[in-house]
């Protein structure tokens, strides 16, 4: 699933990254870091923003896996 959700990030409309971008941070997978990183980049303030929000629950889920 990774791969092709990575693969729609180029997709030229902003609705599609942006519910690309919020999927990513459901899977809370460390795999998604740089590819959201570079969405903090995007054109869309919406995207970006959804990017933001994903990263933070990758975080999240990343600290609570150390505590």
């Amino acid at each position: 699933v990774l791969p092709a959700l990575l693969q729609t990030l180029q997709d030229p409309h902003a609705d599609v990254r942006q519910q690309v971008v919020i999927a990513l941070g459901h899977l809370k997978s460390e795999a998604a870091v740089p590819a959201l990183l570079q969405c903090l980049q995007d054109p869309d303030n919406l995207v970006r923003e959804s990017a933001i929000e994903s990263l933070g629950k990758i975080g999240s889920s990343t600290d609570l896996a150390i505590a």
